[in-house]
């Protein structure tokens, strides 16, 4: 038998089963295939309020460790932010969203480390119920300078949280609730006399997911090799904490900020909102797989990028394959 029909023989049932609950922005309660490699690129974008460009891009490597444990590594360059905090905060945060600013350059922001693992598996015919539970650190190499967390690339700290997936037939929905410790930035400059350490965090926050998939084609699988269309819309949100900034020790009042940046003062206090995001997905092969997509605010709105947010994603796992005599 040629490789490719036990390719066959292996995707197919995961092909029918499952295409339509690999969510382009949350991850689902299952789990990647057991002791398959597979890389993931993914670019985000959008335009600044003075209409220049800002992207990230995040290269992600994921393994099925098992059948119940998978794990992704993510390193996250983007020009968002600056390598460290500008000693005259109140001057850069008023002044860097204007046209004539220095614009950011494309730096290495971070790295990410996350584990999912599935603990309750309810699977009949067509249809399933999954929990699953993940933690994940991440470390970063950039300065976040608004109150909002993020993970993947802005801040250095920890989270975990828990995923319910139900999938019935060509549809799927999933809910994520989760949790987000970030660390506290510490920025020393030893050789200015006049600000010796910047301490910036982050506020702490809940995380609240809504994703929803249907599987648009084809109607019936009949081969490995059968082109997937997928339509999502997720709802993903997020409530946080005010951001915390002290100069030598002593509290910056972000209120100066009031009067003269507004959307820079908001970007430092607390908030919650939920962001609709809706996209469609293709998968080639079983293997290969691209989304599409944007974002718009259903709730409020994040104040760590504008809108609309343009996401591409392109995936692909590597199965590894010995024909059968």
């Amino acid at each position: 038998m040629k490789a490719a029909a036990c390719i066959l023989l292996f995707m197919l049932p995961h092909a029918g089963m499952f295409a339509q609950e690999l969510f382009p922005v949350a991850e689902p309660a299952s789990t990647y295939p057991q002791k398959v490699p597979g890389i993931r690129l993914t670019k985000h974008y959008y335009l600044d309020q003075v209409s220049r460009s800002r992207a990230a891009y995040t290269l992600r490597y994921i393994y099925g460790v098992n059948k119940n444990l998978s794990i992704i590594s993510s390193l996250t360059c983007s020009n968002h932010h600056l390598k460290k905090i500008p000693l005259n905060f109140q001057s850069y945060i008023i002044n860097h969203h204007q046209r004539g600013y220095r614009d950011n350059p494309f730096i290495i922001e971070g790295i990410n480390l996350y584990a999912k693992c599935r603990v309750v598996s309810l699977d009949k015919k067509s249809k399933h119920f999954r929990i699953a539970v993940y933690s994940e650190f991440a470390q970063s190499f950039s300065a976040h300078d608004r109150a909002e967390p993020n993970l993947l690339s802005d801040n250095t700290g920890y989270g975990y949280g828990i995923i319910l997936t139900k999938l019935i037939n060509r549809f799927a929905a999933s809910l994520t609730w989760g949790y987000i410790k970030p660390f506290e930035y510490i920025q020393n400059n030893p050789d200015n006399v006049y600000v010796k350490q910047i301490r910036f965090k982050s506020g702490d926050a809940l995380l609240y997911n809504a994703s929803f998939g249907y599987r648009l084609y084809p109607l019936r699988y009949k081969s490995y090799k059968d082109l997937n269309i997928n339509l999502y819309f997720e709802c993903i949100g997020k409530q946080y904490e005010s951001a915390q900034i002290y100069y030598d020790g002593k509290p910056y009042d972000q209120t100066i900020l009031k009067e003269y940046d507004r959307y820079g003062y908001m970007s430092l206090q607390r908030g919650a909102y939920v962001d609709a995001k809706p996209s469609v997905q293709f998968i080639f092969k079983s293997t290969t797989r691209l989304d599409v997509g944007m974002a718009w605010p259903l709730y409020k709105r994040s104040f760590n990028h504008t809108y609309p947010l343009l996401y591409l994603s392109f995936q692909k796992l590597f199965f590894k394959t010995k024909p059968v005599n």
